[in-house]
């Protein structure tokens, strides 16, 4: 497929309103052409997180100051996305039409997407695309408090509220780097994360951190964002840090 033979218009999935899912319905509008420095993508997977959730809902009240008082200022969800490069605009040299890639754009829930090619790296050999859809937000988060953190091998870790994307990835990422890995979850999601690497997990609403050792960890990473500072700082060894 080339720009020529494109589709002249595509579907994208858009709200008028905020409010539960089926607020979002389906627009047929004109095919997008990527501007310099972006790609058109042929989406091949979307993944979906948290912050769409917000913005599909409009909570908490807060963010609306910043996306739109009454009804959001960008109608299309979507943000991780999987495609296939079938157009490409001028100076983008390192992305060709074919290309398998994955990131993070705006109202990627569509047909097609025009993201920008800075934002955008090739799927590794062997990754399919819905896998690869859910890296870009989950799974760099994940990176990024790992980094921060400094985890390594011979570090004990504490991922508070691991059943989530970002939670899932930050204990199978911090255990391949060798750490000992802590989780806490829903009951039902502790087999997957002890089947991802993680050594113990607790369902928080019958463990509390409260319960668990002070001066045990090395790194905490709180996905939560619920407990207090203080009771994080209590549970850290010396020079350990929160993320």
């Amino acid at each position: 497929m080339t720009a020529d033979t494109l589709p002249r218009t595509m579907t994208v999935w858009r709200q008028r309103t905020y409010g539960p899912p089926d607020v979002v319905v389906a627009e047929s509008v004109d095919m997008p052409r990527p501007a310099s420095g972006e790609v058109l993508l042929r989406v091949d997977a979307v993944s979906l997180n948290s912050g769409d959730v917000h913005l599909l809902r409009g909570t908490p009240v807060l963010l609306r100051l910043f996306f739109g008082l009454r009804r959001p200022r960008v109608r299309g969800r979507g943000m991780d996305v999987a495609g296939t490069v079938v157009a490409v605009g001028d100076g983008v040299d390192d992305l060709r039409v074919g290309d398998a890639v994955l990131g993070a754009g705006d109202e990627t829930l569509a047909d097609y997407v025009v993201v920008k090619a800075a934002r955008l790296v090739a799927v590794p050999d062997g990754v399919d695309a819905v896998t690869a859809a859910t890296l870009p937000i989950a799974g760099n988060t994940a990176v990024a408090a790992l980094d921060a953190c400094r985890v390594g091998a011979g570090h004990r870790v504490l991922v508070i509220g691991a059943g989530g994307g970002v939670g899932t990835f930050a204990v199978q990422l911090a255990a391949d780097r060798g750490a000992e890995v802590w989780a806490t979850a829903g009951a039902r999601a502790e087999a997957t994360l002890q089947r991802l690497g993680a050594t113990r997990t607790f369902d928080y609403r019958t463990t509390t951190l409260s319960d668990l050792p002070a001066g045990s960890f090395d790194a905490i990473i709180d996905i939560a964002g619920e407990p207090p500072l203080r009771l994080l700082r209590r549970l850290l060894r010396d020079g350990g840090t929160v993320a």
